[in-house]
């Protein structure tokens, strides 16, 4: 259900703050809803700047716009080296990686 839902939807979804959900969980999902809606670009929506060239380009993208609403710091440390450091880009990633190594504010 989750992987067909509209990206107007996720988009609101994903700005809650009053989600008691696990961001590993909720990146798990984000990851299979851009793959999904690459392949149906109608549920984009706000998510459609992302399309250009080359689908996994895309699929970052997609997760990049998405980031700003996910607390990072609230994963695993061996889950965000995994699963998610790959589709940021690397200021995002460094900013992550000092709270985790040096327990500095990622804001």
């Amino acid at each position: 259900f989750f992987v067909e839902t509209h990206g107007s939807i996720i988009s609101k979804l994903i700005k809650l703050e009053e989600f008691r959900v696990n961001e590993e969980t909720i990146w798990d999902r984000l990851v299979e809803w851009s793959a999904a809606a690459l392949q149906k670009p109608e549920l984009l929506g706000p998510f459609a700047a992302a399309m250009g060239s080359g689908e996994v380009a895309q699929h970052d993208a997609i997760l990049r716009l998405m980031s700003p609403y996910i607390r990072f710091t609230q994963m695993r440390k061996d889950f965000f080296v995994d699963k998610v450091r790959e589709h940021l880009d690397r200021r995002q990633s460094e900013r992550v990686m000092d709270c985790f190594l040096l327990n500095r504010n990622s804001e």
